[in-house]
């Protein structure tokens, strides 16, 4: 009995000192087809693989992956998932190529539009695509940060999916933004006036958390920016800056849909 007793906590011994033995890595080389916070959908040419980068990126992918990136990843499968370990960007996305050849929208059932961004709030904005304007949510790729990722005037392509009224966006890519501040201003009017919204161009006196107050050589106007940029809007103006802004006004102050930085 005392012998088998000894056998026994010695075979408990050797199963506890057993070294870990870890599974086999994957290796992967696709095309992103689809990019959110803390992952993106990868297409192999034979399947879409669902990665999760959170332990690269975190919250933050979307500033390193681009929809269209050509990319290889190392990892392991998790149930559904894949673990990524390493992401090696092969052949970057480049503004100005084709999104709908390089986004495999069209073989996931996906759609595809292309347009100019005039109107952006923390989780969406509007397209338009030239014979419509489309709402479009973004959270799912940007969270409540799409100013900082997505401007108005930018020519951008867009995947994903109608849901009701709004369209869920996938992909954001091929942003191109005017350099031209002369072109801004008068994007700004544009959209302005085609959608009824007034325009109006200034100097800012004074900034706070949700809004600030823009000199417009005639009058001084109270603008409320929380619509485009919560209680953030000192991170994006400042005292001084010149800028054009187009929306409507809501009693004595002026609701903000668009903010452009004219110098």
């Amino acid at each position: 009995m005392y012998r088998l007793g000894i056998a026994a906590i010695a075979g408990l011994c050797s199963m506890i000192a057993l070294p870990y033995v870890s599974y086999a890595q994957v290796t992967h080389t696709g095309i992103v087809e689809r990019v959110w916070e803390d992952g993106f959908r990868l297409n192999t040419g034979d399947r879409s693989v669902t990665v999760d980068s959170w332990d690269l990126y975190g919250d933050h992918t979307p500033r390193h992956i681009s929809v269209g990136d050509r990319i290889t990843i190392t990892g392991e499968v998790s149930g559904r998932d894949f673990d990524a370990f390493s992401i090696t960007v092969v052949e970057a996305f480049q503004s100005g190529q084709d999104v709908a050849a390089a986004v495999p929208g069209g073989s996931s059932g996906q759609t595809v539009l292309t347009g100019t961004v005039e109107r952006v709030w923390e989780d969406g904005f509007r397209l338009n695509t030239g014979d419509r304007s489309v709402t479009v949510d973004s959270w799912d790729l940007y969270g409540d940060h799409t100013p900082r990722h997505v401007s108005v005037g930018d020519r951008i392509t867009i995947s994903g999916e109608f849901s009701g009224r709004d369209f869920d966006a996938f992909s954001i890519a091929g942003s191109e933004a005017s350099q031209s501040r002369h072109d801004m201003t008068a994007l700004a009017t544009f959209l302005g006036e085609s959608s009824g919204q007034t325009v109006l161009t200034g100097t800012v006196e004074r900034v706070w958390e949700d809004g600030f107050r823009l000199n417009t050589g005639d009058r001084s106007v109270t603008v409320d920016s929380w619509d485009l940029y919560g209680d953030h809007t000192p991170r994006h103006v400042s005292v001084g800056d010149r800028i054009t802004i187009s929306g409507e006004f809501s009693g004595r102050d002026f609701d903000a849909i668009s903010v452009i930085t004219v110098n």
